[in-house]
């Protein structure tokens, strides 16, 4: 992966010990839309990451009332990845903090256990399955209807003990997925 990247820093944060940070920086600054291609790595690292989409200049709003005034720059869009999700989380303690999740042929987000347990995890201030706006549709899950949605947590059953618990979901809009 292109270092820099958000691939790049997930793989990195993988490899790291210890719990990490991915901010964003994309320049010019202001809205930006990370056109995914393929999957991005499986977030897997014990100790977790936090992927801040509030740090792109000039600043993501949260407001006095979010989810209603949330105002995001940074928005994840899996048009051209093929049948994949979004953030695909397999291990705990990991925050997805301020984007925007839309057009994943499958789940947004994936919490899922299996080995082990995809515990203690934060979803907070995002919007998934509609634009950044919060105004037009764009949902995830669209490559099988009914299978897939904005967020999934799930028990791996082929794998025990797979336990998906202690995940968090607040002041977030998910609408309009399949």
């Amino acid at each position: 992966p292109n270092p820099g990247s958000l691939r790049w820093a997930m793989t990195s944060a993988n490899l790291a010990p210890g719990a990490d940070v991915i901010d964003f920086n994309i320049l010019p600054g202001g809205p930006q839309t990370i056109n995914v291609v393929a999957q991005l790595p499986i977030l897997t690292d014990p100790a977790g990451v936090l992927i801040n989409g509030l740090t792109q200049p000039p600043g993501g709003q949260i407001g006095a009332n979010p989810p209603a005034t949330l105002q995001l720059l940074v928005t994840l869009n899996g048009v051209q990845a093929g049948p994949v999700c979004g953030i695909y989380i397999k291990s705990d303690f990991n925050t997805i903090y301020g984007l925007v999740i839309e057009q994943f042929m499958q789940d947004g987000i994936l919490i899922e256990a299996g080995p082990g347990t995809a515990s203690n995890n934060t979803v907070q201030y995002c919007i998934i399955g509609l634009d950044r706006t919060g105004g037009i549709s764009r949902g995830n899950g669209f490559g099988m209807l009914g299978l897939w949605g904005g967020i999934r947590i799930a028990n791996h059953p082929q794998e025990p003990p797979a336990v998906a618990t202690n995940n968090t979901i607040s002041y977030s809009v998910i609408s309009d997925n399949y």
